[in-house]
């Protein structure tokens, strides 16, 4: 009987031993940090991922189909090869984590208790679709590319009485270029007799409208405030007026205009001599 029971106490222990043992050898991971290659504008997506922190090699890239995708929050479609990324969108990386053999991430009752940073900053974690939380979560984070908010036109030739309207001018600014760059830049517009020719002169006392149209250019779009454009510009170093352009997309083409007034007086006589003679009897 004696034997038994020390037996039987023997056994206990052993298996009290196992499961310290087993217990000590399981990996809680509480927390992730995920390095990726953040969206630059014209840039493909990478699906290349540093899984790092404290539990670095107690967790990895899920095993499965797409452990890493990106998201366009704007179009609301996935990026796929080819896509490339463009200004004025948010685009968030979700990404797909398991733990390793003899690990399991965090929870608390049914849910995930753990944080996770991408590239440093606070994502947000989540169930993974249809899996065990405590073997696989999924962590996204949002990343937004600004778009043009501000464009800068220069060369503008002041309008004088009595001269030809000059049709060149120089955009610039990132991702920005003159629309009918090919051919002119400016569109003029007299107050009284609508859009100028080449063969027009200026009139004094007359206002003159210069109309240029600014289009975006390799991945880049304009900000936009509802349909209409959100973006500021200066003509010649002076506050303009920015439009949306007829029939086009606000994002990517806009309208500058800039006016100039030309006084009355301004008939294009700087300076006169006047001889006057004595009447002859």
């Amino acid at each position: 009987m004696k034997k038994r029971i020390l037996c039987a106490a023997l056994v206990v222990m052993m298996l009290l031993g196992l499961m310290a043992s087993f217990a000590s050898a399981v990996v809680i991971v509480k927390s992730v940090a995920l390095t990726v290659q953040a969206p630059s504008v014209g840039a493909a997506p990478s699906t290349a991922v540093t899984c790092g922190g404290t539990y670095a090699g107690s967790y990895s890239l899920w095993t499965g189909e797409y452990p890493v995708e990106w998201y366009d929050v704007n179009t609301g479609h996935y990026l796929g090869a080819g896509n490339h990324f463009s200004a004025g969108h948010t685009y968030r990386v979700i990404i797909w984590l398991e733990c390793a053999m003899e690990s399991g991430f965090a929870l608390h009752s049914d849910d995930i208790a753990v944080t996770a940073t991408v590239n440093g900053k606070t994502a947000t974690v989540n169930k993974a679709y249809e899996q065990d939380p405590a073997d696989t979560i999924e962590v996204t984070y949002d990343f937004t590319l600004p778009a043009v908010d501000t464009v800068t036109i220069t060369g503008v030739t002041v309008p004088v009485a009595g001269q030809k309207p000059n049709f060149k001018a120089t955009v610039s600014g990132t991702g920005v270029e003159a629309f009918n760059a090919a051919s002119n830049e400016i569109d003029w517009y007299d107050s009284v007799d609508g859009e100028m020719m080449y063969s027009d002169k200026f009139v004094a006392g007359r206002t003159y409208t210069a109309s240029i149209w600014v289009k975006t250019k390799n991945y880049y779009e304009f900000a936009v405030s509802g349909d209409n454009p959100a973006v500021t510009a200066t003509v010649n170093g002076k506050t303009a007026t920015v439009n949306k352009a007829y029939e086009q997309d606000p994002a990517e083409v806009i309208d500058v205009r800039y006016t100039f007034t030309l006084s009355a007086a301004d008939d294009g006589i700087k300076n006169a001599a006047v001889t006057v003679y004595e009447p002859i009897a």
